[in-house]
């Protein structure tokens, strides 16, 4: 008799799927994956990188990376700092006038030279370029709730949460009484965020606007448009991202939607894993331009953790679900190879050396409340290993299966925990059994030993570590669904 039908599991080139009906997991997805990103090139889910402290500073909050040096804002200890990598060095360079601060976004300005301009939504402006020993409060600036460059001006939404307000062309020191626009039937103006060719997005409680550059005096530098009626509210200023003519932005109803000027469209399969916490993790949104990834971070402070969506932009998928052990506060993507000399007295793993040929990778930056992070090779947060876990797509047939056997196309290093998950009726949650620890380095092929029959099974893998699956093949037992109902 034959053993049984042969499944061919592909290589999962459509990313993570979660939480949706089981007959609609395409068998080139992953059901699930935690701590793992999809590789492009090759096809497979692989371990994200594990971080590894490279300074710590009092309580910081938001932050900016110009060339080599980190620009800092530390709220509870109401300095910014200017911390350089190369020499792991900080000083402060903060205004005498300031006595606290919000969060901050940054932006760069040329006038004269070349300044990093500072917007906390609770202060003036503030400016400095690389290599001054303080910060300067500009003094004519409104308190910007939000605020960009646009034509050669500053302009943001200021503090009465209703003006869009800018500064004279060329001149961040100037801002005319003339130069505004209010827009009270908007309730309340929530973020501005470029968006193509000279027209940026404003996003408010009633929908959303386009703010158009145009020739004139300052009174009539910009024009706003409302281009759709009132929408899921934007989450907060820091949830909306400019990516290649459109923005991304995070809504409170715990979705990511796409804007290209026009319509609003929801990135549908995102929706199951950004969990109810999201609403109080004060979450943020960046942009990867290297692999065309955008993060959507959120922190889940009584657990002292943080989770991270990746939206691959370019392919359309789901390309992780990553859990860090600290809350993160910022995170900084840089386009080139930095080419730091990692020399900390403090590091925690001091057996640890890295060549000049591992900073080509270690150029993103995690900013904690106390510490700057930035990912490495070695599979560990700070001293945590990284536990990951995979659960393939459904296997299933025209009635029943029962699996034989199953072998996994993988790379690990650690051992593996298998569980099995076998659902009869295909809309209930699914529960997983512990089955057995193996090497699949040495067998991958696993005997499970199953004994009953079900309309859909699950594998789920759970290591620690270095891990990479590339696909795989099951046996399985049939049979139809009248024995079924006879049995």
């Amino acid at each position: 008799m034959p053993r049984g039908k042969e499944i061919l599991i592909p290589l999962p080139r459509k990313g993570i799927t979660c939480k949706i009906p089981y007959n609609d997991v395409p068998p080139d997805s992953i059901f699930y994956a935690e701590n793992m990103f999809f590789d492009v090139s090759d096809g497979s889910f692989k371990t994200r990188k594990g971080t590894y402290p490279i300074t710590k500073l009092p309580s910081i909050s938001g932050s900016y990376l110009y060339d080599d040096e980190f620009y800092l804002v530390a709220n509870t200890d109401k300095k910014i700092y200017s911390y350089n990598l190369n020499q792991n060095s900080s000083v402060g360079i903060t205004p005498s006038e300031i006595t606290s601060f919000g969060k901050a976004k940054y932006f760069l300005y040329f006038q004269t030279n070349l300044y990093i301009v500072m917007c906390d939504g609770k202060n003036k402006l503030i400016r400095w370029k690389k290599g001054d020993t303080t910060a300067t409060v500009i003094e004519n600036s409104p308190v910007f709730v939000d605020a960009i460059v646009q034509t050669s001006r500053i302009i943001g939404i200021d503090d009465t949460k209703i003006r869009l307000r800018w500064s004279s062309v060329y001149d961040m020191n100037t801002y005319p009484e003339t130069a505004y626009i209010a827009i009270p039937e908007a309730e309340e103006l929530i973020a501005i965020c470029p968006l193509k060719h000279n027209v940026s997005a404003l996003y408010s409680k009633q929908g959303i606007y386009l703010v158009y550059s145009q020739p004139g005096t300052d009174a009539s530098a910009f024009r706003v448009e409302k281009v759709t009626d009132k929408i899921p509210d934007i989450m907060n200023r820091f949830c909306v991202v400019s990516v290649q003519g459109v923005n991304f932005y995070l809504g409170r109803d715990r979705k990511l939607y796409m804007f290209d000027g026009g319509r609003v469209v929801e990135i549908t399969f995102l929706r199951s894993l950004l969990d109810v916490s999201v609403l109080h993790g004060s979450p943020f949104i960046k942009y990867n331009p290297t692999s065309d990834w955008i993060y959507i971070v959120w922190s889940v402070p009584f657990e002292n953790k943080s989770k991270a969506v990746v939206y691959d932009f370019r392919n359309n998928i789901c390309a992780g679900y990553l859990i860090y052990p600290y809350v993160i506060n910022d995170w900084i993507f840089t386009f080139a190879i930095t080419k730091l000399v990692w020399k900390d007295a403090n590091m925690l793993w001091s057996d640890a050396n890295f060549t000049w040929e591992d900073t080509a990778f270690r150029n993103n930056f995690l900013l904690t409340s106390n510490k700057i992070y930035t990912e490495t090779g070695l599979k560990k947060d700070d001293v945590y290993d990284i536990i990951v876990e995979l659960i393939l797509p459904p296997l299933v047939s025209s009635g029943d299966v029962m699996v034989e056997n199953i072998e996994l196309f993988v790379k690990n290093n650690n051992p593996v925990s298998v569980y099995l998950g076998r659902v009869d009726n295909l809309v209930e949650n699914v529960a997983f059994s512990y089955l057995k620890d193996v090497d699949l380095a040495t067998n991958p092929i696993l005997n499970l030993l199953t004994d009953r029959y079900a309309r859909t099974v699950f594998i789920k893998c759970k290591t620690k570590g270095n891990f990479e699956y590339y696909g795989g093949r099951a046996f399985v037992y049939e049979r139809p669904v009248m024995q079924r109902e006879m049995a």
